[in-house]
């Protein structure tokens, strides 16, 4: 009988940085691995910050400019803190082995074999219009599953020792960075969003309540609500 471990098709390790991976705005988000995803978020961080090559405006009013800022900000506080845990320190070749396949995807391209995504977040959705809010749910989303999956059920795990080990210490890490995004930075981002409201012209409200007015309702949902589906759609893929 073929063990899965010799099914496993091969892939270079040599290279897990998230920074390395191809990464294109028109690529789905639902497709993403948690390191993809992490490449968003170095998109957003410079293209609200005026150094991207996908720039295509600038921030008018004072609205946009806390927003902007405040999104940038942000996103680079996800990326250095995901690279602090999940980069900077891993050297051991069995380790980048576990890392990379669990967080940039078996082939270490970023990429997913199928789609996965929660309700309020579209499936074709891309990342050149995908909002913040659901960037960050779906990083959580990501990073919940593999900290809270049960190892007992991976083959590959019980047959390896080191590599049971070191998937050990990347739910542990995954535990510490989903407290940092459901937290922290969910903290200071709802801060974000309501000093940023008092903020609008009258035009900008409009417009934002016609946006949101003409969206599908499915589009439509309040954080916790978009949380508490990520949530339950992670219970469900355990």
């Amino acid at each position: 009988m073929t063990s899965y471990i010799e099914e496993r098709p091969e892939a270079s390790f040599d290279d897990i940085d998230p920074r390395s991976l191809t990464f294109n705005i028109m690529f789905n988000c639902s497709r993403s691995s948690p390191g993809q995803i992490i490449q968003g978020f170095n998109h957003l961080s410079r293209y609200f910050n005026g150094v991207d090559e996908y720039t295509e405006h600038v921030p008018k009013t004072d609205y946009e400019k806390k927003i902007f800022s405040d999104i940038s900000t942000l996103s680079t506080l996800i990326v250095e803190r995901y690279l602090e845990l999940f980069f900077n320190d891993v050297n051991d070749v069995v380790q980048k082995r576990v890392y990379g396949a669990n967080l940039n995807g078996k082939h270490n391209d970023g990429r997913l074999y199928k789609s996965y995504t929660f309700k309020g977040l579209n499936e074709q959705a891309k990342y050149k219009t995908v909002k913040f809010g659901n960037l960050l749910n779906l990083l959580k989303q990501r990073i919940l599953y593999h900290a809270n999956r049960d190892i007992s059920k991976i083959i590959r795990y019980q047959e390896n020792e080191e590599e049971y080990k070191y998937y050990l210490e990347l739910q542990e890490k995954c535990q510490q960075f989903y407290h940092f995004l459901d937290v922290n930075i969910k903290e200071q981002w709802t801060e974000t969003v309501k000093q940023a409201s008092e903020l609008k012209t009258p035009d900008e409200r409009e417009s934002i309540k016609k946006d949101n007015h003409e969206k599908p309702r499915n589009e439509v949902h309040r954080s916790k609500y978009r949380l508490k589906k990520t949530i339950e759609y992670v219970g469900r893929l355990n």
